[in-house]
């Protein structure tokens, strides 16, 4: 297990090769491919053989984290839910910046 820090916090990242393992929360959608929880400050994800799979779903999971810790109200629905897609788009955004610069994500969070 590796970890990251987060507003000063260090959020553990897990891996799981089975998608049903994923989710703490008790998703009704079927298995996921990753989860965080602001709260416990960890990140499951899927431990996909899909290249690409892995990276962009920890950035998803981290934009979430991100979200939670700071307490950013602009990507949140009325219901405080997160709005999945600005999640999604600031995760890609993400991604494509640190790789423009030769960062690879993957041996930094296995």
């Amino acid at each position: 297990m590796t970890s990251v820090q987060v507003a000063g916090i260090t959020v553990a990242i897990e891996f799981f090769s089975d998608k049903r393992l994923v989710a703490t929360e008790g998703y009704n959608d079927g298995p996921i491919l990753g989860e965080s929880n602001e709260s416990k400050h960890t990140i499951h994800i899927y431990d996909s053989p899909h290249p690409g799979e892995v990276e962009i779903t920890f950035y998803h999971e981290l934009m979430h984290q991100l979200v939670g810790m700071y307490h950013i109200r602009d990507i949140r629905n009325k219901n405080g839910s997160h709005v999945e897609d600005s999640i999604d788009l600031l995760a890609v955004g993400l991604q494509e910046a640190l790789s423009s610069l030769g960062i690879d994500i993957k041996e930094y969070i296995r």
